[in-house]
């Protein structure tokens, strides 16, 4: 099995206005940039993935991913998460991949082992393997097998629309709980989480250099 991932982005310069209440403009900036690292560190560390790639429109966004040996793919047409899925599987299928793994750039506890345990969870076959938000209702991961098997449902902000797809295609589809690794940042609570993980990441690190704790208190 050949196993590719994409990691979507649309910029570094996001304003992410539900983390307004706790961060001003450019610690929010800083966050998204260390949030890209966390992922893209997981991705480079998963040895079950051939070959990764970030997906954004956002110039500086490719050059920081070609930086880091990721292949830039840019997007130039920019609309939803949905679109930039779209991407991914071309990418894949142009590398051979038989499967796809979608990572969003907000989930700032993913680790190399997350990744190698849910690709350990693909099955032979057409399958679809689901990563709901730990907090909400959204999907943080989709794993794809082949990677066009369903159309992607990331706009519909709830896991369980992708595994309606998978039902209506008639494909094998299950929901991997990964919590920590889950857990996808944009509020102050899910930020607060952070703090209550013993789990290095960049993210933590920027978040106790900035001296967040006593404004994150409240969340906790």
């Amino acid at each position: 099995m050949t196993t590719v991932g994409t990691i979507i982005l649309k910029s570094f310069h996001e304003t992410r206005p539900k983390l307004a209440s706790v961060l001003n403009v450019g610690e929010r900036r800083a966050l998204t940039k260390a949030m890209f690292e966390d992922v893209t560190n997981a991705a480079q560390g998963c040895p079950e993935l051939s070959q990764t790639a970030v997906v954004s429109p956002e110039d500086e966004v490719l050059a920081r991913a070609k930086e880091r040996g990721l292949l830039p793919i840019k997007e130039t047409d920019p609309q939803d998460m949905d679109t930039a899925f779209h991407l991914g599987v071309r990418f894949a299928q142009e590398r051979g991949g038989d499967t796809l793994v979608s990572l969003p750039s907000d989930l700032p506890l993913l680790t190399s082992d997350d990744l190698s345990y849910l690709l350990g969870r693909v099955p032979e076959g057409p399958s679809v393997l689901v990563v709901p938000s730990t907090i909400g209702p959204g999907t943080s991961i989709l794993v794809t097998s082949p990677p066009d098997v369903i159309e992607p449902r990331f706009e519909d902000d709830d896991h369980l629309a992708h595994l309606e797809e998978a039902m209506r295609k008639d494909v094998p589809a299950s929901v991997v709980d990964l919590l920590q690794g889950g857990l996808d940042v944009d509020t102050p609570k899910d930020l607060a989480r952070l703090f209550l993980v013993e789990r290095p990441s960049k993210t933590r690190e920027l978040l106790e250099d900035m001296e967040l704790l006593d404004r994150f208190r409240p969340f906790f």
